[in-house]
């Protein structure tokens, strides 16, 4: 793990100073390729697309797991980033499912 300095040796900052916000919409607007092709999602895409990243992230820590119990890998950093966006997404997965789940109920409830 290497820290960085915000200096140089000079005493020279070496962060770049922080665009606007509308000139850099702008430039990335013009850095678009030409032709976006547009799909339509419908509403089961969403719940889809939550799951199999949900799977993904946890196939992707339990790899980790494994090459940090082998001794594979040094980067103790990137481990514990993949073991919270795997937690974040098991969370995200619950809570949407829940939703869900109350507006279901809610649906239910109602009178025609």
């Amino acid at each position: 793990m290497f820290i960085t300095p915000l200096t140089d040796s000079l005493g020279q900052s070496t962060l770049a100073p922080i665009a606007d916000l509308p000139f850099a919409a702008a430039r990335k607007a013009s850095q678009r390729p030409a032709e976006t092709p547009y799909t339509e999602a419908s509403f089961f895409d969403v719940p889809t697309g939550i799951v199999n990243n949900a799977v993904e992230t946890v196939q992707i820590r339990n790899a980790d797991m494994i090459k940090a119990a082998t001794g594979e890998i040094d980067n103790l950093e990137e481990i514990k980033i993949n073991i919270a966006k795997a937690e974040m997404a098991a969370e995200m997965l619950v809570t949407v499912k829940n939703t869900v789940l109350d507006a279901y109920n809610e649906l239910m409830r109602m009178s025609i």
